[in-house]
Parts: C-alpha cells; sequence; structure tokens
C-alpha cells in the first residue's frame, strides 16, 4: 500500500489508500483509489465545495454528511472557519483521521454549507439530507454528487422535493446537484425523513435497529438460518459485526451458562 503526496498551492496533503498513480496523456496524475466507484463523486463533490468558496467570502461553517476520505479534504477544512464532518463506519473515520482531521466532539448545529454524500442505504441518505438541510442557515447551500449507477437521478429528484428546487448537471459518470435553502424548503418532508431515518424498534423483536445496518428492519434469512442451527454455549465469548444484537440476545437468552459476551461493530450506530 503506498502513500504519496499532490502539492496544492498552499499545502502538501498526503494521499491515502492509494493503489497506483497512473500518468495520463496530459502528463498530469490521475488517481486510483481501492473504492472506485465511490472515487469519481467523492472528487467532484470536494471540487464544488472549493469551487464554492470561490463565489462566497469566507470564513464558513461547512459540515459534510457521510464523509469520505479523500487528499481535498484538509484542504477544505483549512479554508473554512468550522469545518465539521460525519461518518459512523470506524474503517472510513480513521482513513479521514490519516489525513490530519481530528473527529468532531460535537456535531455543528448551523452551517453555511453541507456537503452530502449517499450512502449504500436511501432511507439513511435521505435522513442524512434532513438533517442537513435543517442545520443550513437560510441561504445555505446542500450540495450532493452521485454516480449515475447509485442512483444519482433518484437523489437528485430527492433534494428537489425537499428544498423546492434543484441545479444539477452531469460528469465523470455522475451527477452532482445543490440547492439553497429558503421559502421553499419542505419541512415536513423533512420531518418526514428524520422518521423514517431514526432509531426503530424491529418487528417482533425487543431491538431497536436504524437505517444503514446490515438487514436493519427485520432478521436477513441467513441470520435466522443460523439461529435454528447454533448450539448450546458457556463462557465467554464474542459475536463480530454484532449490528443490532440479534444474535446475541438469542445466545443470552437460551445459554444461561454464557458469563460475558462481548459485541463488536464496525458501525457506531450498532448496539
Amino acid at each position: 500500500m503506498q502513500i504519496a503526496f499532490r502539492k496544492y498551492p498552499t499545502v502538501a496533503l498526503p494521499l491515502v489508500f492509494i493503489e497506483k498513480l497512473v500518468k495520463s496523456k496530459t502528463h498530469k496524475y490521475s488517481i486510483l483509489t481501492l473504492e472506485t466507484d465511490y472515487f469519481p463523486a467523492v472528487e467532484l463533490l470536494s471540487k464544488a465545495a472549493l469551487n464554492f468558496f470561490e463565489t462566497h467570502d469566507p470564513p464558513l461553517v461547512i459540515d459534510i454528511w457521510n464523509t469520505q476520505a479523500h487528499a481535498l479534504l484538509p484542504l477544505l477544512a483549512h479554508k473554512t472557519q468550522s469545518f465539521g464532518w460525519q461518518q459512523s463506519q470506524k474503517t472510513t473515520v480513521d482513513r479521514i483521521q490519516k489525513l490530519g482531521l481530528t473527529r468532531p466532539k460535537e456535531p455543528l448545529q448551523t452551517c453555511d454549507l453541507a456537503l452530502v454524500f449517499p450512502s449504500k442505504n436511501k432511507q439513511q441518505s435521505l435522513f442524512h439530507m434532513a438533517k442537513a438541510m435543517l442545520s443550513l442557515n437560510e441561504g445555505g447551500t446542500m450540495i450532493m454528487a452521485c454516480a449515475n449507477n447509485h442512483g444519482a437521478k433518484s437523489y437528485q429528484h430527492a433534494l428537489g422535493s425537499l428544498a423546492g428546487h434543484v441545479n444539477a448537471e452531469s460528469k465523470s459518470k455522475c451527477r452532482i446537484f445543490s440547492a439553497r435553502k429558503n421559502d421553499r424548503f419542505d419541512i415536513t418532508l423533512a420531518d418526514q425523513w428524520l422518521e423514517a431515518g431514526s432509531a426503530h424498534k424491529v418487528e417482533n423483536l425487543a431491538l431497536y435497529s436504524q437505517a444503514g445496518l446490515f438487514s436493519w428492519d427485520r432478521p436477513d434469512m441467513g441470520s435466522q438460518l443460523l439461529l435454528q442451527h447454533l448450539p448450546a454455549f458457556s463462557g465467554t465469548g464474542m459475536d463480530l459485526c454484532c449490528g443490532y444484537g440479534l444474535l446475541s440476545t438469542h445466545l443470552l437468552k437460551h445459554n444461561p451458562d454464557i458469563s460475558k459476551l462481548h459485541l463488536l461493530d464496525v458501525d457506531q450506530h450498532a448496539i
């Protein structure tokens, strides 16, 4: 795994998790990352934020939802008065922190610019969009970017419904779209998305889960099959990738000889 450096006007920034650098015909370096499907949209979103600064006088307060590791993040932070970022996946948090960014202790209450990168779960993404729009100051801007094959048209339409308008363009098999917060903002729709994406009780189980976790609203078939064939356990155990605790709850209920059970998950929204 290589770590490379790329110079920008004011700072030299590390590019982490780079598979290789490929020299293009124009003798400029392009980047291939380990997350090749996400990278073009992540880079578009980062560059759109930098372009935003060219037409708006800093200092600005910026908040990013479902933040992804990218070499431009430190430059964005350098140009803002206050820089917030949200991410629940520990592996991605670790990558971002390797860029030199400290995780905020508390979420920002308000911001002038909100960047939202859709997650793999649409309900969670709509939840992020609603939270971001509510946190925007009046006249503030939300910008989103998404690969076409990850539902870009659907998210563009969703932002238009939420904000009452949307500006969009296509590039690199992605769409980038934005909207300003004004009196057309549909707060009722935002409240619906917040409710749908918040923690809910899993049907027929005394457990709570939230959009974004694996099989978050019902037990998946694999787990149900596993539950039918689990042997008896005793002593100390560990549930890796525990999610909302389906397997652990079953184990503790049916195995009184278990003295201690450790639950681990990469997502902070898990149990």
